[in-house]
């Protein structure tokens, strides 16, 4: 299993998660089973881990044992038996939240990915690699689609350039060193996870991550009225199942016309007569 995994990782460089599923490495693919799955997520779990990245792990290593079924290193990928993933988080940001994050980000480039993730509901991922090849200014876009990249389940999308955004890169554009949009001391930054939490430390704000603010612009436009077939463009989504999903309920026409024909009902209707008769009844005695 090590060497399966150590294939599929050097495959996909940007897939990360080989510590943690060195507990297959010394393992043949045949000896995973039912078993050998919940031990691993009891282990973790034992260990403080939430059961969704237990699910991305498990979900990595599945993935790995394909891809070696597929290049025929092993004869037949066993099956993963995956935990619950538990509920997701349902953490967006206020608009007065937003503000102070901004507020609080010491680096340019970690207040330059705010914006850029408040004002294009992009993955991290497809902001930090961003060119400015990719942002035309003429046209008012911004490309998160790298040159040859292969269509996902994570898609990228080419989304409008809204003020907020423009105004962020016309001052990034003006001094940078770099292809790429998002930088620091001449080089490419790889994570902002770490500026990103103390800005968020600063600003007093918890339980929120870069991720975060990807789900906060759709809920934010959710909470406007876009249809959600539009939200699921912007996001770049497949279909818009997964968006409807998440983000329906956060739409100010929620269920609206289920509950308006409630309204119609005749037991409804029927409960008015009644108290209306009841109160007719109130007054006659008195």
């Amino acid at each position: 299993m090590g060497d399966c995994l150590a294939g599929y990782l050097e495959d996909r460089p940007k897939v990360g998660g080989r510590k943690s599923l060195a507990y297959f490495a010394t393992m043949l693919p045949e000896h995973i089973d039912k078993q050998t799955c919940h031990g691993y997520a009891a282990l973790r779990a034992d260990a403080g881990i939430r059961p969704k990245t237990v699910h991305t792990e498990m979900a990595l290593l599945r993935s790995a044992l394909i891809w070696a079924e597929r290049e025929k290193w092993v004869e037949k990928a066993p099956f993963i038996f995956m935990p619950d993933a538990g509920e997701p988080r349902d953490r967006w940001l206020s608009a007065d939240e937003a503000a102070r994050l901004r507020e609080g980000c010491a680096g340019a480039h970690v207040r330059l990915f705010v914006d850029l993730a408040l004002n294009t509901a992009a993955r991290p991922g497809a902001i930090l690699d961003l060119t400015w090849d990719r942002v035309s200014f003429d046209l008012g876009r911004i490309d998160f689609n790298p040159p040859g990249r292969a269509r996902t389940r994570k898609g990228r999308s080419v989304v409008p350039m809204t003020p907020g955004a423009r105004e962020a890169l016309e001052r990034a554009y003006e001094a940078r060193t770099t292809p790429y949009v998002i930088e620091w001391a001449g080089e490419k930054v790889a994570s902002v996870k770490k500026g990103f939490a103390r800005a968020c430390e600063r600003a007093g704000i918890h339980g929120v991550t870069p991720h975060t603010l990807r789900h906060t612009a759709a809920t934010w436009m959710a909470e406007s009225g876009v249809p959600m077939r539009q939200i699921s463009l912007y996001l770049g989504h497949s279909s818009t199942d997964v968006t409807e999903r998440v983000y329906a309920k956060h739409s100010p026409d929620y269920l609206k016309d289920a509950a308006d024909a409630l309204t119609q009902f005749p037991l409804v209707q029927m409960n008015q007569n009644r108290e209306t008769k009841g109160e007719m009844s109130s007054r006659k005695r008195k």
